[in-house]
């Protein structure tokens, strides 16, 4: 799953591990929102970088696992902030309140400085973005930098 920060939980955030979930900050890349369509109906499209290789939070993201994982990826819900009680999002009541899209064509890559990149491509249902977070809507629509995290869910 990728989850999506509105601007008053990243304010809230204190630490960087809550719950058992560890928050990646990092961002959609910059962009103009695409519109696309599948199995007729439109997303607003947007690349995101998702993980660069490189110690997060205290844990270290080699290339090799991320280059592994890079399918698993594809299909994944996006959502509006962390589940309260900190576990998955991939629950049908979390992406039914709090789905906004779908992450698809995942890859893997490797930077100028020699370092794993994963990134994907976010296709934001849009009227469910504008539903569910009109402001954060606006902001996707305006190419406007946006926080997200894997949802990394680990035992403390």
């Amino acid at each position: 799953m990728l989850i999506l920060n509105n601007i008053n939980e990243l304010k809230e955030q204190k630490k960087d591990i809550k719950g058992g979930m560890v928050f990646n900050k990092l961002s959609l890349n910059e962009y103009k929102p695409l519109r696309k369509r599948l199995k007729g109906k439109e997303y607003l499209v947007v690349p995101t970088t998702m993980i660069v290789e490189g110690v997060l939070n205290g844990i270290f993201y080699s290339k090799e696992e991320m280059a592994v994982s890079t399918n698993l990826w594809n299909g994944s819900p996006v959502i509006l902030n962390h589940p309260e009680d900190g576990f998955s999002a991939n629950r049908t009541e979390i992406i039914e309140n709090f789905g906004i899209g779908v992450l698809y064509n995942t890859s893997f890559d490797i930077n100028d400085k020699n370092q794993g990149v994963l990134t994907s491509e976010v296709w934001f249902d849009p009227e469910e973005l504008e539903r569910i977070d009109s402001d954060l809507y606006n902001r996707v629509l305006n190419g406007d930098m946006v926080e997200v995290s894997t949802g990394l869910m680990i035992n403390l």
